[in-house]
């Protein structure tokens, strides 16, 4: 039975279950699947600007005008399952020239104000999620001691007695050079601006794959759409503190400490949002050796050297006539000014 036979309020309640991912398979079926799918997707796109602009064609626009992008949990509501993110602000990820431009235009167009590092509720993660994050990231005694001194100063991470100041650690990843603050009643934006000219740069230095993914104005990229289909996540290790540094450079062990909390609290929330963070592919029943990864070029392989908009990845345009959209290559519609360049395990020097 074709899909087409079925009513068409039925197919857009299956759509909007769907990740994006499975999504971008069943729009290449064909032509009435595929205006299915942009439909559902930028009526996701829609109903989140919804939440922080009152006019989301101006942001679409200046998303495109500056090579900026949005992230992080809000991306991951679109491309996900429906209701499995409840984003709590808006991550726009800018490069140098383009983060004042964005903030201008929410303090002028949107009436924003810029504000110090707001005050978030912490997360209360449950127990078992809590469990998995300590296996994965096992609790030391450096992790005592830093407990310890926090309690010690009334749970403030900044101040907590330690040989070292703090670092920037416990805020979302690195690649970051600034970050802009901004609020409209109790709604809350943050513009991440790129150490380089790229502003997915921070992203692909992101915690783990979970949540690499990301919108442009007029389209979804995932880094790793398999996983993220699967609703599997693999750390990151070089963003993992090294083990030998709590032994060969104690002085470093508050800020090493305060990294693995961090990390510990991601894991634990994305577990609670139905993830499986490993390590590694290994639990998964996956070959991970070396020669079997390089090989199959796996795009989670530690070795393996990929960019935004490379064949492991999934670009998904959001806008244009499919037949237009398949005989042109991203690259000639601007996405070479989101590339970077990464593998897993580390830069690739």
């Amino acid at each position: 039975m074709a899909f087409t036979s079925l009513p068409l309020d039925v197919i857009r309640h299956i759509l909007a279950s769907a990740p994006a991912p499975t999504l971008s398979r069943f729009s290449a079926s064909c032509h009435a699947a595929d205006k299915l799918v942009i439909e559902e997707l930028n009526f996701r796109y829609d109903s989140l600007l919804a939440n922080y602009v009152d006019d989301r064609a101006a942001l679409r626009t200046l998303l495109g005008a500056t090579s900026s992008n949005i992230a992080g949990s809000s991306a991951a509501a679109v491309a996900g399952l429906r209701d499995q993110y409840v984003p709590g602000d808006l991550d726009i990820y800018c490069d140098e020239l383009g983060a004042p431009i964005v903030r201008d235009h929410f303090v002028d167009n949107e009436r924003y104000e810029v504000i110090e590092k707001p005050e978030r509720l912490p997360a209360c993660p449950s127990p078992s999620a809590i469990a998995h994050a300590e296996s994965l990231i096992p609790i030391t005694d450096v992790d005592r001691a830093y407990q310890r001194a926090l309690a010690a100063d009334g749970g403030n991470s900044t101040n907590a007695s330690a040989p070292t100041p703090s670092s920037n650690h416990d805020e979302y990843t690195g690649g970051i050079a600034y970050m802009i603050h901004l609020r409209r009643e109790d709604v809350y934006v943050d513009i991440i601006c790129s150490t380089t000219s790229s502003s997915t740069f921070p992203i692909v230095n992101f915690w783990s794959t979970a949540p690499m993914c990301f919108l442009t104005a007029d389209a979804i990229h995932i880094l790793y759409p398999r996983l993220q289909e699967q609703q599997h996540a693999l750390l990151n290790p070089f963003r993992l503190p090294l083990p030998e540094l709590e032994d060969n450079l104690p002085e470093l062990n508050h800020i090493v400490a305060k990294q693995k909390a961090h990390t510990r609290s991601l894991i634990a929330k994305y577990v609670d949002r139905g993830y499986d963070v490993q390590h590694t592919e290994h639990p998964w029943d996956v070959d991970v050796s070396i020669r079997a990864c390089v090989e199959r070029k796996a795009a989670a392989c530690l070795l393996y050297i990929r960019w935004v908009g490379d064949a492991r990845g999934m670009h998904l345009s959001l806008c244009g006539d499919v037949n237009t959209r398949m005989r042109s290559s991203p690259f000639q519609h601007g996405l070479q000014l989101y590339t970077s360049v990464w593998c897993r395990g580390g830069y690739p020097y």
